[in-house]
């Protein structure tokens, strides 16, 4: 109902190729991308609601495979780390924790995970899973699937726990703002150490 109703004017805006390499029609969301961008331009809460409701739409209808949406996710996670927790979470079952010491468990499907202050512990199982611990101390194991781990500045000391021998691959996402000529990486053992310039934080 919402593409029919105050989405219409973003859905609208979606223009439809043929894609040879795929032999399939393909969505571009370039116009889409311009038209939230204003919105938060305008008034930011309120274009923070629209990108959070297109996303989870399109992901509802099953269609963000049949559009360009990498660079639409980009356009607005580089931005910043709330807009990239919007974009990246649509779709999943949304889990949060307080501000005190979590442990977190999600389902057997896609969840997004996000711990808050505290030293938390993010268990996602299986799915497709993306965990951020939040400030804090954080043990994160996404368990079997592609799963996403979010750290940036603020992120504190976080540890991840993930030993899935499947072919699976997981992926870490450095928050808005980080280079790679912000990393060091440091090898202690069988352990890979991740600290930003001039940060406290690090990621193990």
């Amino acid at each position: 109902m919402m593409a029919q109703t105050h989405l219409k004017d973003l859905y609208s805006k979606i223009t439809y190729t043929w894609d040879d390499a795929t032999q399939s029609i393909k969505g571009d969301l370039s116009a889409v991308i311009t038209g939230i961008q204003s919105q938060l331009d305008t008034n930011y809460e309120t274009g923070k609601q629209a990108l959070s409701e297109f996303v989870r739409t399109l992901d509802g209808f099953q269609a963000l495979d049949m559009m360009n949406f990498i660079p639409f996710r980009n356009a607005f996670a580089f931005q910043n780390d709330e807009l990239s927790w919007i974009v990246d979470s649509a779709g999943k079952n949304i889990i949060t924790g307080t501000g005190g010491n979590d442990v977190l468990v999600g389902t057997n499907t896609g969840d997004a995970i996000r711990g808050g202050d505290g030293n938390d512990s993010l268990y996602g199982n299986a799915g497709n899973d993306t965990l951020d611990g939040g400030a804090g101390e954080d043990i994160l194991n996404g368990g079997n699937g592609n799963d996403t781990y979010k750290f940036g500045i603020g992120s504190g000391q976080d540890t991840i726990s993930d030993y899935d021998s499947t072919t699976n691959t997981d992926t870490v996402e450095f928050g808005a703002g980080i280079a790679s000529t912000d990393l060091e990486l440091i090898k202690n053992n069988n352990d890979l150490k991740i600290l930003i310039n001039g940060q406290t934080d690090t990621l193990t």
